[in-house]
């Protein structure tokens, strides 16, 4: 936002704070012993084995297996995000007690201190996106080789899709990104301060020795924290967008939701096993339930009752779930996907 638009300094703190405190963390995906127990075993069974099928397929499989590696590099960006939304409130707390903005005191040099930890971080924080593209991707790049975004964008546009590429290399060309990544960045590592005012001399081509004065107005503090902070903003959504895709494949394939079923008379029955949304999704118009007593719903089959449920619940973590209702009746649903038969379990 530009600050040009604010009438008062106070105005303008209010807004930064604000927005400072409105930096988000990122989903972090957790998953529970079971779910993670359950992607080991599945990792485990394709481990040193041929995988056969259709190739879509098999890409899935690897998405899904790659999942873990992703959460780890959520939970190291969050580390990050609170280190950057920290820095950045201690520098608009020095930037607030500064009289004004090319004043030499303890308030400016701790300012400064601040806003290089600050640009650092958020640097830190591309990095870390840059693994999570290649984590999630499939990209083929170690976590120790050393490569730049902007060619890892280039060399992997195909794989992470070109309209999301073209969207991120959009923002990394624009002039506000390279005023943190060049001009705060570099300055801070390779040049000058560029919070503070200096005047250096040169030589021009008629021999004659001239101030310089790129470097003596910089910034105004409160500008620089924006410059900042609107940075760390995109970022996180260009991460958030990463990891909602990466959600729908935890739900389709990862999360283990438990399952409990409403049958016609209003019974409840809960499984006793867990259920992938993914195979439920695709499954619940085929389940059937054994009734301890007949009714005029029920359906004798192999010297057993049984009755199709009208609604199928499932959650996770007693928080996130839903329900399918089913559409098929009984008979329905045996004409379209043959009749049920009772497995002996002595078979």
């Amino acid at each position: 936002m530009d600050l040009n638009s604010f009438k008062t300094d106070q105005e303008i703190i209010l807004h930064i704070g604000s927005w400072i405190d409105e930096i988000e963390f990122l989903d972090e995906c957790r998953l529970s012993k079971k779910e993670q127990l359950h992607l080991f075993t599945a990792t485990a069974e394709v481990s040193g084995k041929e995988v056969l099928g259709d190739e879509v397929q098999v890409q899935l499989l690897n998405a899904v297996l790659r999942i873990p590696n992703c959460i780890e590099w959520i939970i190291r960006s969050n580390g990050v995000i609170f280190n950057i939304k920290y820095a950045l409130a201690r520098c608009l707390e020095f930037a607030e007690k500064m009289l004004y903005p090319l004043e030499k005191t303890e308030n400016q040099k701790f300012y400064a201190y601040y806003l290089e930890d600050a640009v650092c971080r958020n640097l830190t924080l591309w990095d870390m996106f840059r693994q999570l593209l290649n984590e999630f991707y499939d990209c083929g790049y170690s976590e120790n080789d050393s490569v730049s975004i902007f060619k890892f964008l280039k060399e992997k546009k195909p794989k992470i899709g070109n309209e999301r590429v073209e969207k991120i290399q959009h923002h990394l060309n624009d002039s506000a990104h390279k005023m943190v990544r060049d001009t705060l960045r570099n300055s801070f590592v390779h040049s000058v301060d560029p919070t503070s005012s200096y005047i250096f001399h040169r030589t021009d081509s008629s021999g004659k020795v001239r101030p310089q004065f790129e470097y003596f107005l910089p910034e105004h503090p409160f500008n620089n924290l924006n410059f900042i902070i609107a940075d760390t903003h995109k970022l996180i959504e260009f991460m958030t967008e990463v990891i909602c895709e990466m959600l729908l494949l935890n739900y389709q394939y990862v999360f283990l939701f438990s399952v409990d079923v409403v049958m016609p008379c209003g019974k409840n029955f809960e499984d006793p096993d867990y259920w992938n949304l993914g195979v439920l999704k695709d499954r619940y118009e085929k389940l059937v339930c054994p009734c301890l007593e007949a009714c005029d719903k029920a359906h004798l089959r192999d010297g057993v009752n049984l009755c199709k449920p009208v609604e199928v619940r499932y959650s996770r973590n007693s928080c996130e779930g839903g329900f399918f209702v089913p559409k098929m009746s009984f008979l329905e649903m045996e004409k379209t996907f043959g009749k049920v038969r009772i497995q002996n379990n002595q078979d």
